[in-house]
């Protein structure tokens, strides 16, 4: 998938390839784009009203077996289960909460995350790469 739209300042264009684990990428929704799709494509978009609600996305990929540790801060993240199931535990140690499994296609919602550590690995049964993304909202004029 390729995505064309004008610049903000609205001189040139910014033309979008696919992004690679750990990147996000934003703009302005009320720009003029353009899409080209020329092999299978997962998009997954997030909307925030821009007065209100600073919003990011990113994208992660976790190898069979393995863990992973994202930090996260915001009002309410999201956890969406793209490819493949997680299990992801908020913090670590004696703060440690409940482990609680995400299927592919399935998502997590956690409410005043503010600077916590997750801890995502991959679920039982599941092989290959996973790839997970986690979305933090945070409302204007806090500071999560």
């Amino acid at each position: 998938m390729r995505i064309t739209h004008k610049k903000e300042d609205g001189e040139g264009t910014v033309e979008l390839h696919p992004l690679q684990a750990g990147e996000g990428y934003s703009f302005d929704g009320g720009l003029d784009t353009y899409c080209h799709i020329d092999a299978p494509t997962r998009d997954f978009n997030v909307m925030a009203l821009e007065e209100s609600v600073d919003a990011f996305a990113r994208l992660h990929s976790l190898l069979e077996g393995n863990k992973v540790r994202v930090t996260v801060s915001g009002d309410t993240v999201v956890l969406y289960s793209v490819v493949g199931g997680v299990v992801v535990q908020m913090g670590e140690g004696v703060e440690a909460s409940q482990r609680i499994t995400v299927a592919e296609g399935e998502m997590l919602k956690m409410q005043e995350a503010k600077e916590r550590v997750l801890v995502v690995e991959t679920a039982e049964g599941t092989s290959g790469t996973t790839h997970f993304i986690v979305v933090t909202f945070c409302k204007k004029g806090n500071k999560a």
